[in-house]
């Protein structure tokens, strides 16, 4: 009941009301073909490993007519940019003071109109099963921010492939820490003062499910302020033997909304430190599960202004549940507030012609591919892309 009730507040909520959104006057300022569509990909990191990979991607961006690149300038806790605050990328083939890829491809990307958004994966800060990080990355230096399972064990005192044997991708440091989001905050700042980045996007900002983060600093945080340790709520013991059920479930609902109250706080505190720039966020499509398993509430970010807009993640969906997926979305959040994230690997781009045709239909702004790594693998991806996207013919 209290779900159903949280997402009725949602549907009900006022949808901002300050002008045009950033996308909608984007696509006003921005050459688009075909008419009043943006598109956009996601650029992973290991294309800004040299000057030869970021020549070939910003080229293929202009001839497949992408207007917006994210570009993922951190992707473990690293720099693929000159920073004071975090280690250069391990698989740089120069250091950023001899070769700085984030000025390259903004100076590439400009030069062809096209805009680049600072792409930084928040939590997630390391997945490397063959080497440990280096000594000045931050999980060696701050292993205290790294969350903690529902028995309480952090992340580091178990290896990335044991984690990865559970689900998880690796490493995640805990929003709830104050640290964790002042350092957050700091790098995009860092970001923002040193480069004209047309925008920051957020990935991985979220946690890798409710069974995180028992820490022990999250601990205290919680049992200072409800009474009770939330470790005793799983795993039962002390205080929590002495509740019912409905004391159990109320604690267990209060946890969840500290999570999404912690990632919240983490969020606006970006806010802050992107100044003007257009904030966005990649997250999960489902915002029930989003909120209720990762503390993801992006639908009340949007709704706040904390984002300017999100790329759901739509990668799972086939054509029909897609749109039925998106329709909900537009409900929510309005049709202005977000682009949808459409897949083209793992043989997923089968369904993209049949899906961008069916969006069209109701009305979507437009599209970011994950990604351009996986399109620029297939040879005849520029064809494919023509086809999906410039050709009437198609819908």
């Amino acid at each position: 009941m209290r779900k159903l009730l949280l997402i009725l507040v949602l549907l009900v909520l006022p949808l901002p009301s300050s002008g045009s959104s950033f996308l909608e006057t984007f696509r006003a300022r921005t050459p688009v073909l075909p008419k009043n569509e943006i598109r956009a990909a996601w650029v992973v990191r290991h294309t800004l490993n040299s000057q030869v990979e970021i020549d070939r991607a910003i080229d293929y961006a202009i001839r497949a007519r992408f207007q917006l690149l994210f570009v993922q300038v951190r992707g473990r806790a690293d720099a693929y940019y000159r920073s004071d605050l975090e280690p250069a990328a391990s698989s740089l083939e120069l250091p950023p003071e001899s070769f700085d890829p984030l000025s390259y491809v903004l100076a590439r990307a400009h030069e062809a109109d096209i805009a680049v958004h600072a792409w930084i994966n928040v939590c997630y800060v390391w997945s490397d099963t063959e080497s440990n990080p280096p000594p000045d990355h931050i999980v060696r230096r701050h292993p205290e921010w790294l969350m903690a399972d529902e028995n309480g064990v952090r992340m580091d005192r178990r290896s990335v492939r044991e984690w990865k044997r559970r689900g998880l991708e690796g490493y995640y440091v805990s929003p709830g820490n104050p640290a964790v989001r002042e350092h957050t905050a700091a790098v995009v700042k860092d970001i923002v003062s040193r480069y004209k980045v047309d925008g920051i996007h957020l990935d991985y900002v979220r946690y890798p499910s409710a069974a995180f983060d028992f820490s022990a600093s999250q601990r205290t945080e919680f049992k200072l302020r409800y009474g009770i340790d939330p470790l005793a709520l799983v795993k039962g013991g002390g205080d929590a033997d002495l509740l019912d059920e409905d004391g159990v479930a109320l604690l267990d609902s209060l946890r969840s909304e500290w999570q999404v109250a912690q990632l919240d706080s983490l969020v606006r505190m970006v806010r802050r430190a992107a100044g003007k720039l257009p904030l966005s966020a990649a997250v999960i499509p489902d915002f029930t599960h989003a909120r209720a398993d990762k503390g993801q509430d992006w639908p009340a970010w949007v709704q706040r202004g904390d984002v300017d807009f999100v790329v759901p993640m739509a990668y799972s969906y086939e054509p029909a549940e897609l749109v039925a997926r998106v329709r909900t979305i537009k409900r929510t959040i309005g049709a202005e507030r977000f682009l949808v994230g459409l897949p083209v690997f793992d043989n997923r781009a089968r369904y993209l012609g049949y899906s961008v045709s069916l969006l069209r239909r109701d009305g979507i702004l437009g599209y970011s591919l994950f990604s351009y790594n996986a399109l620029e693998k297939d040879p005849f991806s520029l064809q494919f892309l023509q086809r999906v996207f410039l050709d009437p013919a198609q819908e």
